[in-house]
C-alpha cells in the first residue's frame, strides 16, 4: 500500500509517457500489463499506480522502491523484457524523489 510520507524511508519513482490523446488508453494498458505482469513481482516494490493525465496526452507510473538499490536491481532484470520497445515509444522520462513534506486534507 502506499504511503506518502516525510517519515518513511523509500525512493519514488515517476515516469511519465508522452501520447496523442487517442493513444492514451492503449499506452495506459501496456503500462498496466508491464507493471501487473512484472513489476508487481519485483523484490523491494511498496506500490505501483498508473494514472492517466485529464488533457490526454499523458500516462504516469507513480512507484514507491523500498531504496534505490532494489529500482536498480528491477531495472537491470527489466533491459530485456519485450514489453520495452513498445513502451520507449512513448518517451518515458523517470524522475527519482523521496518525500520531503506531505499535509493530508480534513477528513
Amino acid at each position: 500500500m502506499a504511503t506518502i510520507s516525510a517519515q518513511q524511508e523509500c525512493m519514488t519513482a515517476i515516469v511519465t509517457f508522452t501520447c496523442e490523446p487517442e493513444k492514451q488508453d492503449f499506452l495506459s494498458e501496456k503500462v498496466r500489463a508491464y507493471v501487473d505482469d512484472f513489476i508487481s513481482q519485483q523484490a523491494g516494490l511498496i506500490s505501483s499506480h498508473v494514472h492517466k493525465s485529464i488533457c490526454g496526452k499523458h500516462v504516469v507510473n507513480y512507484a514507491q522502491w523500498k531504496d534505490l538499490e532494489s529500482f536498480i536491481a528491477f531495472s537491470e532484470k527489466a533491459v530485456d523484457r519485450p514489453e520495452l520497445p513498445v513502451l520507449f515509444e512513448f518517451d518515458p522520462q523517470p524522475v527519482f524523489y523521496k518525500v520531503d513534506f506531505s499535509v493530508d486534507g480534513p477528513q
